[in-house]
């Protein structure tokens, strides 16, 4: 590992580990609610950025405004804001995010695939930089957003007119006495989906040059953005999000018209048998082309299953709607039967095995149906935030493990760092398989080398 100037590096998340270094910018666009919106970019920069460590005065803070943060933190733990200041600075202090800050972005082959991330209850758009860098330096650009209905820690909006430094802060909306936890939180898992469509369109305006750049409330940032424009490939937009964030991806997939499942949109409907499994740059069905489908070819008699895989012949149109659920907390959606059997998208479930309850696991059951590809992996040994930040933060010492395990639960019995690099794996290779991207050979050995941590489908 290199070492920055006198050989001092900042404690810090582990380095992405694909092929291109990763910048970041912060977005914010002016706007009450839903009419604005606050999320961070992570991208992948140019091949000729300086090493890393010499750039140590560039990485982000993990927190960005670290005392409202904490605050919000305090709030959502359930402490006074006192006692979660002392806890953070004692036990984790300053931690950094080792990339770039609004470096030029490195031009990818085809355009950057889109990924919009969701946080889970009492998280905010950095608390998932892990993972958000490992995609970014894989060629995507990842979006994670601050969800503004109550659920982030702490979030801001801009209103249009005021100065940069004038920002409303919105905190964590604690459940008031009497108040039914799941009426607030499926009215919060709504507005989260919205808020999902929000960054989707922000993102088209941005790609296509319709973006009113004076609607943004951080100007350094915009000479960054520009060079983004035209660099997105909008055919190819995953949703993505851990436990809260997981049910808002299932409800954004299924309101959002734009996003289509990826097997059914070729352009003609001539469909191509195959006894093998496709290359990876043609979409696929296991199961076959739907009823509906079928019923459109004319003149043409092809009967379900009779082989392993079809394959629809032609370029894929349209924004391709999928998801990659992370530890879903169904608990929003339990009432939601619609909702839940209507997602007629491809969705990756990765679960952490002590998370999950049989009621969470058999609301997710109800999503497994359709024509469209749907997997359900679970990673033995693991607890819920093994897909957050903060395990690599309580690995500084032991009155930090202490801490972490007081506050949020007991560490995993599977390595962290194992289940970290092996989520991320498995993100990578739906993500390379569905989208028809080239894979890389590490992260499809990670997956082979740990496959008895894997449990696949739900035992119910």
């Amino acid at each position: 590992m290199a070492n920055g100037e006198n050989g001092f590096v900042k404690p810090h998340l582990p380095l992405p580990e694909g092929p291109y270094m990763v910048s970041h910018v912060d977005v914010l666009k002016k706007g009450k609610g839903l009419d604005g919106l606050l999320l961070r970019l992570y991208y992948p920069t140019d091949e000729d950025s300086p090493d890393i460590f010499s750039a140590q005065e560039e990485w982000p803070h993990w927190l960005p405004e670290v005392n409202k943060y904490v605050e919000g933190y305090s709030a959502f733990v359930g402490v006074w804001p006192s006692v979660m200041h002392l806890i953070y600075r004692v036990c984790i202090g300053d931690f950094w995010i080792p990339m770039f800050h609004n470096r030029a972005p490195k031009k990818v082959s085809g355009g950057y695939p889109l990924v919009i991330f969701s946080h889970g209850l009492g998280m905010c758009r950095c608390s998932y930089s892990y993972i958000c860098m490992q995609l970014a330096s894989h060629g995507f650009l990842v979006a994670a957003l601050d969800h503004r209905d109550g659920s982030s820690c702490m979030t801001a909006e801009a209103h249009d007119g005021s100065a940069e430094n004038e920002t409303a802060w919105i905190p964590y909306r604690t459940l008031e006495k009497g108040e039914s936890e799941l009426k607030l939180r499926n009215a919060q898992v709504h507005q989260r989906s919205e808020e999902v469509r929000n960054v989707l369109r922000f993102m088209e305006e941005l790609n296509s040059g319709n973006l009113d750049f004076s609607s943004l409330s951080l100007p350094s940032d915009i000479s960054t953005l520009k060079q983004i424009q035209g660099e997105i490939n909008m055919e190819k937009v995953v949703v993505s999000g851990h436990s809260f964030g997981g049910a808002t991806t299932l409800v954004s997939l299924t309101k959002e018209p734009k996003f289509r499942c990826l097997e059914i949109i070729a352009y003609d409907t001539d469909w191509i048998q195959s006894d093998s499994e496709p290359s990876l740059n043609v979409p696929f069905i296991e199961d076959g082309p739907t009823d509906e489908i079928m019923g459109d070819i004319e003149g043409k008699e092809a009967g379900r299953k009779s082989v392993p895989y079809w394959m629809p012949r032609g370029r894929v149109r349209g924004i391709v709607g999928a998801g990659i659920a992370l530890d879903s907390w169904m608990y929003p959606l339990q009432k939601e039967e619609e909702i839940l059997r209507s997602i007629q998208k491809p969705v990756l479930f990765i679960n952490m095995e002590a998370f999950q309850t049989n009621a969470n696991l058999r609301a997710m059951k109800k999503c497994l149906n359709g024509a469209c590809t749907k997997k359900v992996v679970t990673i033995q040994g693991t607890v819920h935030h093994n897909q957050v930040d903060t395990p690599f933060m309580s690995n500084v010492a032991w009155y930090s493990r202490l801490a972490s395990h007081l506050i949020i639960g007991p560490n995993s019995k599977t390595d962290h760092d194992v289940a970290a690099r092996l989520n991320v794996a498995l993100m990578l290779e739906f993500l390379w398989r569905l989208l028809g991207l080239e894979p890389r050979e590490k992260e499809l050995k990670m997956v082979q080398e740990h496959k008895e941590l894997l449990l696949e489908g739900i035992d119910q």
